[in-house]
Formats: C-alpha cells, sequence, structure tokens
C-alpha cells in the first residue's frame, strides 16, 4: 500500500465518520523534511568488489492525526530520494519509500479495536525486513503487513488481546522468493500485585513461500513482567516452539522473549531477546530466528541526545540452507538548534556472515543530516 493510498483511505474514513473534517476534535498536520549526506563504504551491497561513495539523500515525510472520541486514526508517509556522487547511475527518487495507516477504536474504558497497515519499499533488503537483517544484494524489495486487533479488559486485572497479522515480502533479488505470512496471537495477561503480572501467550504462524508447500510454527509461552523498582522492569516468557521443517517433520526447540529496561534521571536502557518462527528475510524460507538487541539513549543535555545501539540476530534452516549471523551497530546524536530544526550525525555499521552460501558482506556508513519538521494543529 502506497503512502498515497493511505492518505486517501484515511480521509475516505473520515468523510465516511461524519460529514467532513468537522466531527473532528482535533487535526494535526505534521510536515517534514531532511537533508542528509553520508559516505557509504559498500553501495552495492556485494561481498566482493566494493564501491564506495558519497550519497545525497532528500526525505521528505508527511503525518497526519485526527482524533474524535471513540476513534484515533493516524496516516504517515515519506520518500527518500538518494543522489550518488561518482555513481550517477545508481541515483533514485521513488525506490525508498514508507508509509502507515493506524486506526483505533475505543467504544468503552474496557474495548479497545485496532487496525494498522505498514507498508516498507527499498533498495536495502535488510531495512525491508529487520526482524532477520538479511542483505542479498541492492534490490528493490517491499513488504506490506496488516493487523486487526482487539484489547478487552475481562476484569480490573486481567485482560487479553486477539491479534491476526498477514505481511507479504517481495523482492527483485534474483535469490528471493516471494512469500506470505500470516500471524495469529492470543495474550492473556493478569495483575497479581501491583508490580507482578502473570502472562499466558499463544503464537501460530503460516509461512507460504513461493512454489512451496505452506509450513506451520505454533508457539504456546507462560511468563511474567515484574517490576523491580519504578525504574525497572523485567519480562520474560518461554514454551515449546513446534516448527514445520521443509521435510515435513516437525522440530521442536525452545522459544519465547525476554527484557529488560531502565529508566535513568537523563536516559533510557534496554536490552531484548527473542526466539521464534520467522521467514528468513526476502529469501522466503521459514527458519528459526534469535535476536538480541541493545540500545541506550542518553540526554546529555536538553537539546543534545545521544543514541547506542547494537545487535547480533541468527537466522537457521539446514535443509535449505539457509545460516545467516548479522552483527549491527550505531551511534547517532541529535542536537536541537531550534524547536523545529535538528542536526543528525552518526555512524553505521553491519556485518553479515552466510555461513552456507556467499553472501559475508560488511558494511560502514558515517552521516550528517539536517531535519526540519513542525506540528500544525488545523482544528
Amino acid at each position: 500500500m502506497t503512502p498515497n493510498r493511505l492518505l486517501a483511505l484515511l480521509l475516505g474514513g473520515i468523510l465516511a465518520g461524519g460529514g467532513g473534517l468537522a466531527w473532528a476534535q482535533t487535526l494535526t498536520l505534521s510536515p517534514s523534511l531532511t537533508v542528509s549526506e553520508e559516505y557509504n563504504d559498500n553501495v552495492l551491497l556485494t561481498p566482493t568488489n566494493r564501491q564506495s561513495d558519497f550519497v545525497t539523500s532528500v526525505s521528505p515525510g508527511l503525518r497526519l492525526e485526527v482524533r474524535e472520541h471513540p476513534w484515533t486514526v493516524t496516516a504517515a508517509g515519506s520518500l527518500r530520494g538518494e543522489y550518488y556522487a561518482s555513481q550517477s547511475e545508481l541515483n533514485s527518487s521513488t525506490d525508498n519509500r514508507q508509509g502507515s495507516l493506524a486506526v483505533e477504536f475505543r467504544p468503552t474504558p474496557r474495548l479497545t479495536a485496532s487496525l494498522t497497515d505498514t507498508y516498507v519499499r527499498s533498495l536495502d533488503p535488510g531495512e525491508v525486513d529487520p526482524e532477520t537483517g538479511i542483505i542479498t544484494g541492492r534490490f528493490a524489495s517491499t513488504k506490506n503487513t496488516v493487523t486487526p486487533a482487539v484489547r478487552y479488559q475481562l476484569t480490573p486485572l486481567t485482560h487479553l488481546r486477539f491479534h491476526y497479522a498477514f505481511g507479504s515480502l517481495r523482492s527483485d533479488s534474483p535469490l528471493a522468493n516471494e512469500s506470505d505470512t500470516h500471524e495469529l496471537g492470543l495474550l492473556v495477561q493478569h495483575q497479581f500485585t501491583p508490580r507482578t503480572a502473570g502472562t499466558l501467550r499463544y503464537t501460530a504462524s503460516r509461512f507460504q513461500a513461493e512454489d512451496r508447500p505452506a509450513r506451520d510454527a505454533h508457539l504456546p509461552a507462560v511468563g511474567f513482567t515484574h517490576a523491580l523498582s519504578p525504574t525497572i522492569r523485567v519480562s520474560a516468557d518461554a514454551g515449546p516452539l513446534f516448527r514445520e521443517k521443509p521435510d515435513g517433520s516437525t522440530e521442536t526447540t525452545p522459544g519465547g522473549r525476554l527484557q529488560y529496561e531502565q529508566e535513568f534521571a537523563r536516559g533510557h536502557f534496554a536490552l531484548a531477546y527473542d526466539r521464534s518462527a520467522r521467514v528468513a528475510g526476502v529469501q522466503g524460507e521459514g527458519a528459526t530466528s534469535q535476536s538480541l538487541q541493545a540500545t541506550v539513549t542518553l540526554r546529555a543535555a536538553r537539546t543534545v541526545t545521544l543514541g547506542l545501539e547494537s545487535g547480533v540476530r541468527t537466522t537457521r534452516e539446514p535443509q535449505t540452507a539457509v545460516d545467516f549471523l548479522v552483527y549491527t551497530a550505531g551511534i547517532r546524536l541529535d542536537y536541537l538548534v531550534l524547536p523545529w530544526l535538528s542536526v543528525t550525525g552518526g555512524y553505521r555499521y553491519l556485518r553479515q556472515q552466510d555461513e552456507a552460501g556467499p553472501l559475508d558482506l560488511d558494511r560502514n556508513i558515517v552521516f550528517v543530516g539536517l531535519t526540519a519538521s513542525i506540528d500544525a494543529r488545523l482544528y
């Protein structure tokens, strides 16, 4: 779904809901424009014959939010044009774009229904599927995910949430296979004490790759969330991961997730681990995926923010020769010059090891950018 289509759906929903914009209690329009310059030492995303270049990016964006109880509707979209100093044949104005639509309906304090649609198109397959981060070269790839969900407060201490997600992944890469993913999820959470809650989670997934039989995966998990202090929270769940393999057999391994979050006077720290069944990027194969991600945000001053992140992801399915290990790291510094103007600079690193194939590669990016944005309340 393109940003234009998202905006059309949003406006159509507004008109259907009450005869125009007059029904909205608030209507906020937020345009933005980012201009950046980066040095990229592997612009073609290739294992060998690496080529570097300076890249100028221009990225206009627009966000529209409408609030009228019990509705909240948000639409956003952006484009990123890339222009190369030496290799002008790589210039692109529309191949990198993204859009989103989020609709929330809350008729009572106990019931919330929502619908989200996210669309990403990029010449970097790792941007399209960041859950695995697998790169197969510089090829246009797209991912669209639609997720309806319902949350219901059963009692003051117990709530449940149900969701269905449909995702489609496409790529022009010769190594890619078109794939669709269906996911059903149910979460039940009960608050035992003001600081501790128990959770029951069940996730069922179906992976449909091009010219291959559909494969299913199931993960029932039991867990908890606990506030160690007013600023520290830990959550975890675990259970058996049942995943159907390409030969029709079922693999049973541990699955689940763990998260630690801590707030500081001037920052935030988060550490997250996840082990589940996923599609192996644009290759479309079902696989077992693990990820460990750490992020730190520090507010050095009222107008200066420093961000650090690092992560490692593995995606493996031996029967189809999928075995990737992806490392990422980055540092980012944001300086708010004016309420509507900020300067950003930083560094990003990626290392991909293809244990079963030829796609070992790495990339370094140094960048600096300028972003102008405003929030205009129109009603």
